[in-house]
């Protein structure tokens, strides 16, 4: 906000649209509001989870840490290729919201000069192709989160197979059914 105001008016202020700034406060604000406390809420609940799943683990199976480190590289590995798709998709969202936002504000200001010249249906038509537009981002973006869900999952399921495996290997060692069962 701080460089936005105190932005050169000619550099700036003449060359981006208002829904330009418009969409970067409002989506601003809405993260600090909404998304941040609850995805705060889940990275904790998150954290605490793992640490007690391997914890737990590799107090039973010890040789499962042997398994857990190809998988967790393959995690890495996929969790940076899902953050830049998503930062990406999100970024050409925004983009592509920006027009919406611009389009909205002149439509709002010029209304009786678009009804005066009987130009409400070129309007809409412009309007419905930028709001098209904007839905494309949305979807992808959408849908990214299933993809990666199922990768995720295919992983854990890699993991419960690593520990499955070396609980049976193991368990003439102590390891009671309970606690086999448990881990």
């Amino acid at each position: 906000m701080a460089r936005v105001l105190r932005g050169p008016l000619t550099s700036f202020f003449d060359v981006t649209p208002v829904g330009r700034l418009i969409n970067r406060f409002s989506k601003d604000q809405d993260s600090l509001d909404a998304a941040l406390p609850s995805m705060l809420a889940e990275f904790t609940e998150s954290c605490v989870f793992l640490i007690s799943i391997i914890v737990l683990c590799s107090v039973y199976a010890p040789v499962f840490l042997v398994a857990m480190v190809p998988l967790t590289i393959l995690f890495c590995r996929f969790r940076a290729f899902f953050a830049a798709s998503s930062r990406e998709l999100k970024r050409m969202q925004a983009v592509s919201r920006s027009p919406l936002y611009s389009m909205f504000t002149e439509t709002v200001e010029g209304l009786s000069h678009i009804r005066a010249f009987c130009m409400e249906g070129d309007f809409t038509e412009r309007f419905e192709t930028i709001a098209d537009r904007n839905a494309k981002h949305f979807f992808f973006s959408f849908m990214l989160i299933p993809y990666s869900i199922l990768r995720m999952d295919l992983i854990g399921s890699f993991l419960i197979l690593a520990v499955s495996i070396a609980l049976v290997m193991l368990k003439d060692n102590g390891v009671s059914v309970s606690a086999a069962g448990l881990s």
